[in-house]
């Protein structure tokens, strides 16, 4: 009986606050629409700011795994000051091919790609590409970078001792990025015909897809368009181009010797790559006698 009491007392209690609270929101219509629309609008932004962290935090993500979990990346770096005394207009710096040959030497790497990078107009009768550049490196590019191939090949290695691929055979093939491919050939299939390249006439052999530029370079600058590269066998490059590249600005000459831009170490665990990195720093700081490299480990980002 008591309980029953209670319970009429308790509810009778409850609908008279209820009633109490509706009139309140009736009597105040103006309020009452305000409170709701700041609570919505509160718990939405709450909402999008987390939805652009989740989204922001995925695309850093994407970016280490294109460029690998467990590559280092070591480039060469252009020095502040010319401490040697060639003419200022000649700029000698960077990663050679010995540096390439002690990283091959490191226990933990597995794969190395070095690579040439300089910018390079790309002709085809009428047409131009201006700010296109040359990507000089060997086919296992392919193997340490996410891509896919819109048409043709890329860069191959030969399959027998009968069939040597296109770096040992020093032949003049190149690979389109997907922009410069559009620029060229707007109408046309590219693989099959022909480019120039200082002077030189490579045929196209494949056209790379459409991909999403790396977040930034190793100092801190906007990416390249990677879709305005074009690729050709390393071994090719050196043959064709030399040591040497001559820049054109306006009325003044510059030129760059570097015998590699960059070169990619892809390591045996996940766990070794941060010590591998110290281990190749160590060894350009001893044979370089100027700061004029990076090393770069996409996992720290």
């Amino acid at each position: 009986m008591l309980g029953s009491e209670s319970f009429n007392a308790f509810w009778v209690k409850w609908r008279s606050g209820f009633v109490l609270a509706l009139r309140s929101l009736w009597l105040h219509k103006l309020r009452s629409v305000l409170s709701v629309l700041g609570i919505i609008i509160g718990t939405g932004a709450v909402i999008v700011l987390m939805a652009f962290g989740k989204g922001s935090m995925e695309d850093a993500l994407e970016d280490i795994r294109r460029q690998g979990t467990t590559n280092v990346i070591v480039r060469s770096m252009k020095p502040t000051e010319n401490t040697e005394g060639k003419p200022k207009w000649v700029q000698n710096y960077g990663l050679t091919w010995d540096d390439y040959d002690r990283c091959k030497m490191i226990e933990t790497v597995v794969g190395t790609v070095p690579m040439r990078i300089f910018p390079q107009e790309v002709r085809r009768l009428d047409k131009k590409s201006k700010d296109a550049r040359v990507v000089a490196t060997t086919e296992d590019y392919a193997k340490i970078h996410r891509f896919e191939m819109a048409v043709g090949r890329f860069l191959v290695d030969g399959e027998d001792q009968l069939d040597e691929g296109d770096d040992q055979r020093f032949r003049t093939v190149v690979v389109l990025g997907a922009r410069v491919a559009e620029e060229l050939f707007p109408f046309e299939q590219p693989v099959g015909q022909s480019v120039v390249l200082n002077k030189e006439q490579y045929l196209v052999v494949g056209v790379i897809k459409d991909r999403v530029p790396f977040g930034t370079s190793a100092g801190g600058a906007a990416a390249e368009d990677i879709n305005k590269d074009v690729y050709i066998p390393i071994r090719t490059c050196r043959v064709r181009f030399g040591e040497r590249v001559l820049y054109q600005q306006g009325g003044s000459r510059t030129a760059e010797q570097v015998e590699l831009h960059q070169i990619v170490l892809t390591v045996a665990d996940i766990d070794l790559v941060r010590s591998t990195g110290d281990v190749v720093r160590n060894l350009l700081e001893r044979y370089h006698n100027k700061k004029d490299w990076d090393v770069a480990v996409p996992l720290d980002r």
